[in-house]
C-alpha cells in the first residue's frame, strides 16, 4: 500500500530538477559577477567611483529601457529558448573580459559594452524565467511548491553569494572568479539545452503562440492591465523602489568595504569586521585601490608598527589576518610594486603627520 501511494505521489519531473539546480549554481555566480567586476573596472580600467556607478547603471537601465519590449518578444521566441540564449549571452560576455583582463586590454568602455550585454540577456532571462516554471510543471498544485524551490535557492544566493564570491576572489584572484561564473553559466545552458532536448524528445508542444500583433500595441495593453488592477501597481512600485535601492547599494558596496579601513582593537578581532581587506591582502588586483589620488591612503598607514617596517602588512587590518599562503600567491614582481606604493603612501602619510 506505501508503494503504491509513493508511486501515486506527483513529482515535480525531471525538467524541473534540471532547472532547479542549473539555475543555483548561475545565482551564485551572478553574486561573484555583481563583486568581481567593480574590482574589475577599479583595478584593470582605473575607473573612478563614477566609473563604477555607471557600470552599475548600465546593468539595471535594460530593465526600464526594453522590460516590457523584451515580455513580447520572449512570448514569440518561446521561455525556454529564450533562457538559453540569454545565458549564452552572459557567459560570452563575462568570458570577453576574462580575454580581455589577460591581454592587459580591460578597458572602461570594454566593461560598459560587456556588462551591458549582460544586462540586456539578464531582463530576458528574468522575463522567461518567472513565467517558465507552468510549462515543466504540469500539475497546476506543484506549482507553488515549485516557485518556493525556485525562491529558496534565489534567497540563498543572495546571503551566502557574496561571501563566495569574496572566497573566490581572494582564493582564484579575479580572473579566476570570473572564470568560476562563466563555468555557473555553463552548467546553466546545460540544463536548459537538457530540458529543451526532453521535451523535444516527449513530444510536448509549446503552448499557443502569441497572435503577432505589434511591438507597441503589446506594450501598451500591458500596461493598460497593470494600472487596472491595484496588486500588479503595488508589486510595480515597490519592486522599482527595491531595484533603486539594491542598485545604488550593490555599486557602492566594494568600494566602501576597500576604502573603509578596519580599527584595531584589543582582542585583534577587526579582521572579522571588514572582511574584504582580509581577502584582499594577498591581491596584486587591490594594488591600484591604494592609490590617493583617488581614494586617499588608509588612516592607518604610517601609525602602524608593523606597517612601518612591512608596508605590504598595513592596509588598516591587523597583520595577523596576513598568513604565508595569502602572500605567496602574490607575483614576485607584483608584490614588489604594492611594496614600493605603500611605501611610499607610509612616507607620505608620516610626513604629514
Amino acid at each position: 500500500m506505501t508503494s503504491t501511494s509513493q508511486a501515486l505521489k506527483p513529482t515535480f519531473g525531471r525538467s524541473f530538477h534540471l532547472l532547479w539546480a542549473g539555475q543555483s549554481a548561475s545565482l551564485i555566480g551572478d553574486q561573484i559577477t555583481l563583486i568581481a567586476l567593480p574590482l574589475v573596472a577599479v583595478t584593470f580600467a582605473h575607473g573612478t567611483p563614477a566609473d563604477v556607478g555607471l557600470l552599475g547603471a548600465c546593468l539595471r537601465i535594460p530593465f526600464l529601457l526594453i522590460g516590457l519590449q523584451a515580455g513580447v518578444w520572449v512570448g514569440r521566441l518561446g521561455l525556454a529558448r529564450s533562457m538559453l540564449a540569454a545565458d549564452i549571452v552572459r557567459g560570452l560576455a563575462i568570458a570577453l573580459v576574462v580575454m580581455a583582463i589577460g591581454l592587459g586590454a580591460a578597458d572602461l568602455w570594454l566593461l560598459v559594452i560587456a556588462v551591458s550585454a549582460v544586462g540586456v540577456a539578464t531582463v530576458f532571462f528574468q522575463v522567461s524565467y518567472q513565467s517558465f516554471v507552468p510549462e515543466i510543471v504540469s500539475q497546476e498544485g506543484l506549482w507553488h511548491g515549485a516557485n518556493t524551490r525556485l525562491t529558496l535557492s534565489e534567497s540563498l544566493s543572495l546571503l551566502i553569494g557574496p561571501a563566495v564570491g569574496g572566497l573566490a576572489i581572494g582564493l582564484l584572484t579575479l580572473r579566476g572568479a570570473l572564470v568560476l561564473d562563466v563555468m555557473t553559466y555553463v552548467a546553466s545552458v546545460i540544463s536548459l539545452a537538457l530540458i529543451l532536448v526532453g521535451r523535444a524528445s516527449a513530444r510536448t508542444r509549446d503552448p499557443a503562440p502569441i497572435p503577432r500583433i505589434a511591438t507597441r500595441r503589446a506594450v501598451w495593453e500591458g500596461m493598460r492591465y497593470v494600472r487596472r488592477s491595484p496588486v500588479l501597481r503595488a508589486i510595480m512600485w515597490t519592486g522599482a523602489a527595491y531595484n533603486l535601492g539594491a542598485a545604488m547599494f550593490e555599486t557602492l558596496l566594494v568600494l566602501f568595504g576597500i576604502q573603509t579601513p578596519a580599527r584595531r582593537s584589543d582582542r585583534g578581532r577587526s579582521c572579522h569586521r571588514h572582511r574584504w581587506h582580509r581577502i584582499s591582502l594577498g591581491e596584486p588586483p587591490f594594488e591600484s585601490l591604494q592609490q590617493p589620488r583617488r581614494y586617499g591612503p588608509s588612516p592607518d598607514l604610517g601609525s602602524d608598527p608593523v606597517g612601518r617596517r612591512h608596508p605590504r602588512l598595513s592596509v588598516g587590518v591587523r597583520s595577523t589576518c596576513v598568513g604565508s599562503r595569502c602572500r605567496r600567491r602574490v607575483h614576485r614582481r607584483d608584490r614588489a610594486r604594492v611594496l614600493r606604493r605603500q611605501r611610499s603612501h607610509a612616507e607620505a602619510a608620516l610626513q604629514q603627520s
